[in-house]
């Protein structure tokens, strides 16, 4: 743990070695890590959550739910839709069984109880594939506070775009959350990378890997082709090779 100066210390040993894992404060002196696989990649045979505050935990959630590894970095600040002000610590975190299926977990902590770990009730599943095109989901959620929505992104093999949003406020009251996918057209020059998400509600991925390799920038001459513009529910992607600031608008809406 960093110590909030220039060290970080060791307290205690975990009880799985892990790659990756998913580290939430629930409480304004604990917090839980777990993952999935291991520091070589390999599936855990079982998913352990350590708090840093009394004992491990086994959430039968968990046997059968593991959360995802993701091929970005874990933002813990991107999944939180709590009120740290008020007490509040909800995350929301993918999740995905034995059979391929995708869904959100809430992890809600709290100063007087163990965290607990629940799936969001979903007015479809979270799609997989898309007219014969494998959609793949390289991030974890990025959550919305201010409209208390998530939003997941996803590429295909011909570079085009999706956005899962969930409207999750309902979920959180045992209703069902209602869910749009938005889709792009292909982009063929995109890399993709850590999505960003804007205080105006845009999504922006910057620079990323291709099917190439690494991105290598090629900056404009211009430097006014980099004027930021915004609107809502449009995929930004600013792409430095390219003459301008591409904008990607979601070519269709689907709505469950």
């Amino acid at each position: 743990m960093f110590n909030g100066e220039r060290q970080c210390v060791a307290l205690a040993a975990t009880a799985q070695q892990r790659s990756q894992p998913c580290v939430l404060q629930t409480a304004p002196d604990d917090a839980v890590i777990f993952g999935a696989v291991d520091t070589r990649g390999d599936p855990l045979d079982s998913v352990i959550v350590d708090r840093l505050q009394g004992g491990s935990l086994r959430p039968p959630l968990l046997q059968t739910w593991r959360p995802r590894h993701v091929h970005t970095q874990r933002r813990s600040s991107n999944s939180f839709i709590g009120n740290e002000a008020s007490g509040v610590y909800d995350y929301l975190i993918t999740v995905e069984n034995a059979q391929g299926e995708m869904a959100l977990m809430r992890v809600t902590g709290g100063t007087d109880s163990e965290p607990s770990f629940a799936l969001l009730r979903l007015s479809a599943p979270i799609p997989r594939v898309f007219r014969g095109d494998s959609i793949t989901y390289p991030s974890e959620v990025i959550a919305d506070r201010s409209t208390q929505r998530a939003y997941l992104v996803g590429i295909d093999a011909t570079r085009r775009f999706y956005i899962v949003e969930v409207g999750y406020a309902p979920a959180l009251d045992g209703r069902t959350a209602p869910m749009t996918l938005h889709v792009s057209r292909p982009v063929p020059e995109a890399g993709y990378s850590q999505p960003t998400l804007t205080p105006s509600g845009d999504i922006i991925i910057a620079g990323g890997a291709t099917k190439k390799g690494n991105f290598t920038p090629n900056l404009p001459s211009d430097p006014k082709n980099f004027v930021l513009c915004t609107s809502y529910f449009v995929l930004i992607l600013y792409l430095c090779g390219l003459k301008s600031l591409e904008i990607f608008s979601c070519e269709q809406q689907f709505h469950f």
